[in-house]
Parts: structure tokens; C-alpha cells; sequence
């Protein structure tokens, strides 16, 4: 149990920290916010917003720390026995969403006890070598099991490759499988137990050897029962309490270095990983990984000698399988090796389709898309303009459908059907009535104002009535214009009065221009000059549309003939200003 202490400690301290990275995780607060990208790419991010640039920036580039421990386990040519005895600490730094660089401290320790005798050792130096054969300085001449305990401390930096991280169907992974490759520097400590606690050679002889040509089942059962017998003639489970008193061969020279009584070899190592990652949450990692470390050496496990008296010729090479924590520093997005480097491709694609979707969609149904609607619960049936905005033409917050009176005058105060007050009923909103209060049937001009005309109105209505056609007031206009003039009100107030008097009366506008300018000019100048006119009979007072007739005759019916097209000659304006007019004659239908 003691052996996994520090396995379970790593986990707990791991699963406190993660439970604090939950409760503290929040999301981005902007996908493009530039404090997560380089200075250098600010100007290629606004681009890319603007829509002015194809690709976005590579955001910047993230860190972890970690720490992790596992078993560790020597392919050698003594049998080696895997121990937990493997520790590491990780510095990750994301490149892209493919590449990172690592750097790793590693501590390792294992352990190999061999099953099968061996004589080799005596090709090796001798006792008073300056890298002395370690059986031989114990005294062995006979056959020996061998053993070893090997130290190891080591420094490198990796290339790590993401395998999985570009994922077509998810926003990100949860999980994170890799390879990593590397060079470095190794320091290597072998040591071996020779002799008992009193120094005495441990007695090997009779241990038996596994009889050639035997099947897997007997293969086991023999190398246990040679393990069991060295366990009994050496005094304890291997390593149990093992002292391993002794440098093996080559750990007794100046090639190295020392730390405290033990002698480190140093060499360049080679190294190769594979693992996996798991997402605790934006923070905290949980990584399994298995690693190799090649330093080409066959001194790892304490021997290089062959039966044959030659060098070995395979490198002994170091496994390692652990698990751990690591801890994403910073704020931001997420590590490039978790993030899926297609997602703004989709995530543009997603926002086309929804702009596409709303295009098409029209939830109020007015005829007005719900990407430019800016009024989106119109009522059923109402009016809207291009904005989908229900029709209020003269904005008095009566809309147009039910609005009596469309066109009141701006700034009218209105009743619930939209018609401008009128309080004195002279037919004169009280926005533009100069005279409230006027008596009723009062004849008034535009502004409301009592008109006193001389002549008996009751009068003026019989005439009117006992004739089959009359003439009504004409009014007139400035040169090249066909808005009404404020002083023709009382004209056109007049006429309103009788056609209101008599509702059967029909009223002819005829409209024409002087001779000045071309004919088609003057053509298109005369109707404008008559619709305006009848239009604001009909939205002033109320005259239903029906009851005119328009006609233009531009200036072939002059009421001053033969005026010259003089515009220097001053005299003449008054004359063409008389011919600039439109003209009402009335009939009973």
C-alpha cells in the first residue's frame, strides 16, 4: 500500500483542484475578444470581422503544468519487474491545434531480479579494475542470478502531436490522444546486491535452472519456483529490504556525476510517448500515458556481458506507464490541442443558414421579412411600410387602417378615428383655427376666420342650385410651382362649403400654365398643379374624391392669349401670373 501513496495523494490533491475549477469556470465573455489573441494579429481579427479576411487569427498560445507517477519497468537482459517508482513534471506549451512542445523532469526507479543463472560476468574486469566487475569483487566464480536497481533522472523536450482534435461532428473533445517524441539527457545510477547485511556471498549453488524445451504452463511454474528458492537463500522477497551495496560495472568512473553517494552516468536519451487526455473541465486534465526512453546503453540493468564471453548487443531500454493531473494556466480560450480548428468555418456556416432561415421567415406574416422587420408582432392585417412598421402616414398614433382621416395635419391633436379636433365645427382644425369658437354655419377661411363676403349665402347656395353649371373661384400659381398659396385658402374653403351644401354638385378642376417652358413640361406641370389642388380639398375637408373631375390643358387655354415667352420683361408677370391657375366649374349630376 505504501508503494501507491503518493499515486493516490496526486489524485486527490487533483479531484480538490478540479472541483474548485467547476465552480469557478465561465464562459467566454466574446468569441473575438482581442485579449485573447496576439498584439500582431488585432489588425487581421478586425479584418476578419469586418469580412475582409478569409481566415481568423490563431489565438494565442496556452500552457499547462503537470505532474503525474506510475510504474516503471526496464526490458533489459536481466527480467525486470515492474514497480511503481515513476514520477514526472510537464510543462506544455500549445504551437497549433496539431503541434505542442513539452518539457519534462522525470525520476524514475526499478528494479530486476533474473530467473536464470548466468556466468558471463566472468569475461568482465577484475576485482582491482578502475570499473571493477561487481560479482567478481564480491568473490563469485560460479554461476550468479543477477540483479539490479536502477536510478534514473532525466530532462527532455518533445514534440507532441495531437491525433484526434479535429473532430467534423463536435465543437471539442473530451478526449485527447497523442504522440510525443523527444531528445534529452539522462542520468543513470545501477546498483546491485551481491552480499547479505553481515557481507557474506549469498550461496547459489543447486538453484535449479529451467529445463530446456519446456511448455509455457511448466515455464511458469519452474521460473516461480527459482524466484521462491532465491527468495529463501537471499533472505526476503526481492527488493524487499535490499541494500544493493554495489555500483554495477562502469558506475565507478568520473564519467558523470554525483549526487550524495551515488554515481549518475550521464547520456543522451531518446524518448517516445502515447496517452490520452481527459477534460476534467476548462482547467483540469487527467492524463494516462505510456513512455519509452532509449538511451543506447546495455547497462541499464546491470549487465553486458554474454555467456559467450561477448559484449551484449541489445540496448536497454526504460517503460514507463502513468497517470496524472495537469492544469491549464490562463484565462481565454481553450488550449489549441481541445479546440476544433474547423469550428469558425461551421460556426459561419451556422450564422449564413440562420440569416438564410430569417430571410425566409415572416412570424407576423405583414410581408416583411423578420431579418428587416422592425416591428416582428404586427397585428394581423395591418398596413406596414418596407420596414414592417405599422402605416401611420400622418402620425397620430392612429394607424392608417383605422384611421377616418389619414392625412391630419401634423401635430393635430385627433379622436380615436384620427380626425383633427375641430371643436367649433367650422371645418377648421383647432391646430390651425385662428378664430376658436366661431358660430355655427359661419362662413370661415382656411384659418378659421370669419369670412363677411356681402352677399347673402343663402343666396349665393339658390343660385347655385337653379343653374345647370356655375363657375366656382380659380386660384393661382407662382411661376414653375404647384403648391396651393396660403392665400388662395379662402377659395378653396368656399368651395368646400358649397360642395359640402350641396352633396350632389360635381366640381370639374381644370388646370393650366403659362407659356413658358416646352409643351410636355407644361403639360405635366398643369396636372400637378389640379391633383394638388383636389387633394387637399379632399384631405382638408373631407370631400369624397368621386366628386371631381380633373383635366389638364398645360397652355393651349390662356386666359391672356398671345403672351410672349418674355421671363426679362417684368410687365408681363402679372398677365402670365393670371394664366397660372386652375379653374372649378360645377354641375348637378
Amino acid at each position: 500500500m505504501k508503494k501507491f501513496k503518493p499515486l493516490i495523494l496526486l489524485l486527490l490533491v487533483g479531484m480538490i483542484a478540479a472541483s474548485g475549477a467547476f465552480a469557478q469556470t465561465t464562459p467566454d465573455s466574446s468569441k473575438y475578444d482581442k485579449k485573447y489573441y496576439p498584439k500582431k494579429s488585432h489588425k487581421q481579427l478586425e479584418d476578419f470581422q469586418n469580412g475582409d479576411a478569409i481566415f481568423p487569427p490563431k489565438p494565442k498560445s496556452k500552457w499547462s503544468v503537470g505532474a503525474k507517477a506510475g510504474f516503471n519497468y526496464i526490458k533489459g537482459d536481466v527480467a525486470g519487474t515492474p514497480q511503481f517508482g515513476a514520477y514526472a513534471l510537464d510543462v506544455r506549451k500549445a504551437i497549433g491545434h496539431i503541434f505542442s512542445l513539452r518539457l519534462q523532469f522525470n525520476y524514475a526507479q526499478a528494479y530486476g531480479q533474473d530467473y536464470r543463472p548466468r556466468t558471463g560476468y566472468l569475461f568482465g574486469p577484475d576485482a582491482s579494475a578502475a570499473s571493477p566487475n561487481p560479482w567478481k569483487l564480491a568473490g563469485y566464480t560460479n554461476s550468479v542470478f543477477m540483479n539490479y536497481r536502477t536510478r534514473t533522472i532525466d530532462a527532455n523536450i518533445q514534440a507532441v502531436i495531437n491525433l484526434n482534435n479535429i473532430n467534423f461532428y463536435k465543437e471539442e473533445n473530451k478526449l485527447n490522444l497523442y504522440g510525443a517524441f523527444g531528445i534529452g539527457a539522462v542520468g543513470i545510477n545501477t546498483a546491485v546486491e551481491t552480499v547479505n547485511d553481515n557481507m557474506d556471498r549469498y550461496d547459489f549453488n543447486g538453484v535449479t535452472n529451467i529445463t530446456a524445451g519446456t511448455t509455457f504452463g511448466e515455464f511458469r511454474s519452474e521460473k516461480q519456483a527459482i524466484l521462491s528458492e532465491l527468495e529463501t537463500r537471499m533472505g526476503g522477497a526481492f527488493p524487499g529490504d535490499f541494500d544493493f551495496e554495489t555500483p554495477a560495472e562502469l558506475y565507478t568512473n568520473d564519467r558523470g556525476i554525483n549526487l550524495g553517494d551515488n554515481f549518475y552516468k550521464v547520456k543522451p536519451i531518446f524518448t517516445a510517448a502515447a496517452g490520452l487526455r481527459y477534460k476534467l473541465s476548462k482547467v483540469v486534465e487527467l492524463e494516462l500515458e505510456y513512455r519509452s526512453g532509449i538511451t543506447f546503453d546495455d547497462m541499464l540493468d546491470g549487465l553486458k556481458w554474454t555467456e559467450q564471453g561477448n559484449l551484449s548487443s541489445n540496448w536497454d531500454n526504460m517503460n514507463q506507464m502513468t497517470i496524472g493531473l495537469h492544469f491549464r494556466l490562463g484565462g481565454g480560450k481553450e488550449s489549441h490541442w481541445w479546440g476544433n480548428p474547423l469550428s469558425d468555418a461551421y460556426s459561419a456556416a451556422a450564422d449564413a443558414r440562420k440569416l438564410v432561415q430569417k430571410m425566409l421567415e415572416d412570424t407576423d406574416g405583414d410581408g416583411v421579412n423578420d431579418l428587416t422587420d422592425q416591428e416582428p408582432d404586427t397585428p394581423e392585417g395591418m398596413p406596414v411600410d418596407a420596414h414592417g412598421v405599422t402605416l401611420d402616414s400622418d402620425n397620430d398614433g392612429v394607424p392608417d387602417r383605422d384611421d377616418a382621416e389619414k392625412f391630419s395635419i401634423d401635430g393635430a391633436v385627433v379622436d380615436d378615428s384620427g380626425k383633427a379636433l375641430d371643436e367649433d365645427a367650422d371645418g377648421v382644425p383647432d391646430i390651425r383655427d385662428k378664430e376658436l369658437g366661431t358660430e355655427a354655419g359661419a362662413q370661415v377661411d382656411a384659418w378659421g376666420r370669419k369670412i363677411s363676403t356681402g352677399v347673402d349665402r343663402e343666396e349665393i347656395i339658390k343660385i347655385i342650385k337653379e343653374n345647370e353649371r356655375c363657375l366656382l373661384p380659380m386660384i393661382h400659381f407662382d411661376l414653375d410651382k404647384s403648391e396651393i398659396k396660403p392665400e388662395f385658402y379662402p377659395e378653396l374653403y368656399y368651395i368646400a362649403q358649397i360642395m359640402k351644401e350641396i352633396p350632389n354638385l360635381q366640381v370639374k378642376a381644370v388646370g393650366h400654365t403659362d407659356v413658358r417652358a416646352n409643351d410636355q413640361y407644361n403639360q405635366e406641370l398643369s396636372e400637378r398643379r389640379v391633383n394638388n389642388t383636389i387633394d387637399f380639398l379632399v384631405n382638408t375637408y373631407g370631400i369624397d374624391r368621386s366628386r371631381f373631375e380633373a383635366s389638364a390643358d398645360g397652355e393651349l387655354s390662356p386666359m391672356i392669349p398671345e403672351l410672349p415667352p418674355n421671363y426679362g420683361n417684368r410687365k408681363l408677370e402679372p398677365l402670365h401670373y393670371m394664366n397660372r391657375r386652375v379653374q372649378f366649374e360645377c354641375y348637378r349630376k
